[in-house]
């Protein structure tokens, strides 16, 4: 699955976030207000997840930060896009996201 998704660009949408306990956890409300609550290393992947870098950039990056073999974090990553997506935080592109503000 990762081989999958990996060119894909993830896109985080949310219309709230706030982040408790020092940055350990974001609360996070969807357009339809349902609040959510995230670990670090998933607030980590929050803020990669800008629409302008790929799966893979973002596994790499995380690769670097974290003390954690490739395939665990190939499997972390998709459960996490899977669930964003479920929850409707997160969206998959095939082009990177172009702010045109």
């Amino acid at each position: 699955m990762y081989s999958f998704l990996q060119p894909f660009y993830p896109k985080f949408t949310c219309c709230k976030i706030r982040h408790e306990d020092g940055g350990e956890v974001a609360v996070v409300a969807n357009s339809e207000l349902d609040i959510s609550f995230f670990n670090s290393t998933a607030c980590r992947f929050i803020e990669l997840a800008d629409g302008r870098r790929t799966l893979a950039d973002i596994f790499d990056v995380m690769q670097n930060e974290y003390d954690v073999d490739a395939p665990v974090l190939q499997t972390d990553l998709i459960e996490l896009v899977r669930d964003m997506q479920r929850k409707r935080l997160l969206t998959l592109h095939k082009q990177p996201f172009i702010n045109k503000e």
